[in-house]
């Protein structure tokens, strides 16, 4: 599953594999971790090779410093107080206990040493241009972190007593929060539509008029119709171009420009391979738009508010 991670999710590959070099490292068993070890390496090898091809990832924007992940102004131990409550002393009480007997056995702190480190180095280094993106390195370290505090919880339920009651309060006041966001989820009080049905219809068009390797230019937008068409695009959301450190260059500036109409709008609609442009919501609202300006590109499929152009 590892070897397949790198297309699905570059930072969670890069943690497993992290994760296994350290544990192999105290852990030896050259029998075990070199054929895991290899036969990941080998696997995902194509993958970052194909990620790596033509790619305009900037990486020097993945790494620096910043203490503190992302507490801004907030005090260091404030910030993770008001994010973690009661489970970073809980987890620490799990590591210290010792009566009647040590909850944490040897090798397990051991083994828990490459979880921690994903938590002590996304709080002192940013790992991503954006420095949000560090809780996905960290989420790793919660996951067996809870682990921890689940073997504290069983140890005070099994002490019987008041111990016992202090074991479900716990539990209640940790998953609490958590339980009443997914309700709020599973109950539908929150529903965030991202493409509306409309959009979504359209979409299907675009599917249906279109060949797999177009290239369809759209505003640059996290919502578009185009995204659940299957088909290329000149440029995503800025945000997340961003955050996953791409270099475009002038490319929203220029999407900008050919839907304003500029002088040099079909250049650019050449220089960037454009097969289709597409007119919908998110295209009129950009600063400039100018639909009259494409009026001359035949329209090869239309619903409700939206069009798409031919390009050429």
């Amino acid at each position: 599953m590892v070897a397949l991670m790198p297309l699905a999710h570059a930072h969670a590959f890069a943690v497993a594999m992290a994760v296994s070099a350290a544990l192999a490292l105290l852990f030896p068993d050259a029998r075990g971790w070199a054929p895991a070890i290899g036969a990941a390496v080998v696997l995902a090898l194509p993958q970052l090779l194909l990620i790596a091809r033509g790619s305009s990832t900037g990486t020097g924007h993945f790494l620096g410093w910043q203490v503190g992940w992302d507490r801004g102004e907030q005090g260091l131990l404030r910030f993770w107080w008001l994010n973690l409550g009661l489970f970073l002393p809980l987890l620490l009480l799990a590591l210290a206990w010792r009566w009647p007997r040590r909850l944490v056995d040897r090798p397990l702190p051991r083994f828990y040493l490459p979880f921690a480190a994903c938590f002590l180095l996304p709080n002192v280094l940013r790992l991503s241009p954006w420095i949000w993106d560090n809780i996905k390195f960290m989420v790793w370290w919660h996951v067996v972190s809870a682990c921890l505090i689940a073997l504290l919880l069983a140890r005070l339920w099994r002490l019987a007593g008041a111990a016992r009651v202090v074991s479900v309060a716990l539990f209640a006041l940790l998953t609490l929060s958590g339980a009443l966001d997914l309700w709020r989820v599973a109950s539908r009080a929150i529903v965030l539509p991202i493409v509306l049905p409309d959009g979504e219809a359209f979409a299907g068009q675009i599917r249906a008029t279109t060949p797999p390797g177009a290239v369809i230019l759209h505003a640059p937008t996290y919502d578009s119709e185009v995204y659940l068409s299957g088909r290329r695009t000149v440029m995503g959301y800025p945000g997340h171009t961003w955050s996953q450190g791409l270099e475009v260059g002038t490319r929203e500036e220029d999407v900008k420009r050919i839907y304003a109409g500029a002088p040099d709008a079909r250049a650019l609609l050449d220089r960037y391979g454009v097969d289709y442009v597409l007119v919908g919501p998110h295209e009129r609202a950009l600063e400039g738009f100018d639909e009259d300006a494409l009026r001359g590109l035949p329209v090869v499929a239309r619903q409700g508010r939206y069009a798409l152009l031919r390009a050429h």
